[in-house]
């Protein structure tokens, strides 16, 4: 029922069932093989889930950094775009930007 020939997928190696034969096999057999499909499919998905995880922990590594870096800080560029300086934006400055910025 199992094939000998090995597959690869991007989760790894793998012998596949063969669909013809499992429809031979006896209800118990057939049951056995429908709970081997089920992990196959967890274990898959546990795969899976691994690399938002891992996502998450760099965002909120990012996060973090940059808390502790002190957050925005606004930079003043000169007529010829070099750096004037930097400041931390209040709240106030921030609303009133907004408010001179045009409608889009």
């Amino acid at each position: 029922m199992i094939s000998q020939e090995t597959k690869l997928s991007v989760f790894g190696r793998y012998h596949a069932a063969d669909p013809d034969k499992a429809t031979q096999l006896d209800p118990d057999e057939k049951q056995t093989l429908r709970s081997s499909e089920v992990e196959a499919k967890q274990n898959a998905m546990a795969t899976i889930a691994i690399l938002p995880l891992i996502m998450a922990a760099c965002y909120l590594g990012l996060l973090a950094y940059f808390r502790r870096k002190g957050g925005y800080k606004a930079m003043g560029l000169t007529a010829e775009g070099q750096v004037a300086g930097e400041h931390p934006v209040t709240g106030q400055e921030a609303f009133n930007d907004e408010a001179q910025m045009p409608n889009r």
